[in-house]
């Protein structure tokens, strides 16, 4: 299978694997693209969900933070949304040790040592908490182990993130204080944050930043992690992926099995 698919060609292409071919032998490439990604989600909220709102919703948010993604390259017709949400005002942040086209379109670019995202986000999140911007109802009523982080970030202060990741004290200033001025933002996370070492941990940072100013859940704002082929989220829920039948039913679950089953009559 492939990204590339719609939902309807991949949700056949698996079922005709595995009823008409009577074989499991079925893959496609965003199990491990974005098999970071996928860890994270599962870690922080319990399921590997992706983008949970449209693309379209970019254009709505007041602040978008990018790590790692080159949206105006990989989805170039996405990349329209951050055109007019800079048009109503709002704010395109982009994370990224290239200088890509999508920086090219944001309001504030920060350009991090490859390999220290997760140094940088570590540092977003201690200057949050130093600034006593964390959404305090939030976390506690929303989320739990928030002690931990606060814990582990303890020791990222601005010179020490400065030091890493080569991002000035002043930069990392200026990305929180976007993030802590807007009612509404989004943090997306993409393949450079990703594939490497470090990747679950990163995103987990990220999505951290995201659950520490309450945004999830919040219209126009939250956590969303951008694919790196138009249809890699509808590909994986639909049935095409080694260890996942459609509408994201694990296939070592008995009781999802049995319920596809039933659904296609096998």
């Amino acid at each position: 299978g492939g990204g590339g698919l719609t939902n309807e060609k991949a949700y056949q292409l698996g079922k005709f694997a595995r009823v008409a071919l009577g074989t499991s032998q079925i893959d496609y490439n965003g199990r491990w693209c974005m098999s970071s990604a996928a860890s994270a989600g599962n870690q922080a909220f319990g399921i590997d969900r992706g983008l949970p709102f449209p693309l379209a919703d970019i254009e709505q948010t007041d602040v978008v933070v990018l790590v790692g993604s080159n949206l105006a390259e990989t989805m170039p017709p996405a990349a329209r949304h951050l055109d007019r949400l800079r048009e109503r005002g709002g704010k395109v942040v982009v994370i990224d040790p290239r200088r890509t086209a999508t920086a090219e379109r944001a309001d504030l670019f920060l350009q991090p040592v490859p390999g220290t995202d997760l140094a940088l986000g570590l540092g977003v999140l201690h200057l949050i908490d130093a600034r006593g911007a964390v959404d305090e109802d939030y976390v506690a009523t929303r989320t739990s182990g928030f002690a931990d982080v606060r814990r582990s970030v303890a020791a990222w202060w601005p010179e020490r993130v400065e030091r890493t990741t080569g991002v000035a004290t002043d930069e990392l200033g200026a990305l929180v204080d976007l993030l802590t001025g807007g009612r509404k933002v989004m943090v997306l996370t993409a393949r450079g944050a990703e594939q490497h070492a470090q990747g679950t941990a990163t995103v987990v940072a990220w999505i951290n930043v995201a659950l520490a100013l309450g945004m999830p859940g919040r219209p126009f704002a939250g956590y969303g992690c951008l694919t790196g082929q138009g249809n890699g989220q509808g590909g994986r829920e639909h049935g095409q992926k080694a260890d996942q039948l459609p509408g994201y039913r694990m296939i070592d679950d008995p009781a999802a099995r049995a319920h596809v089953a039933g659904v296609w009559g096998v």
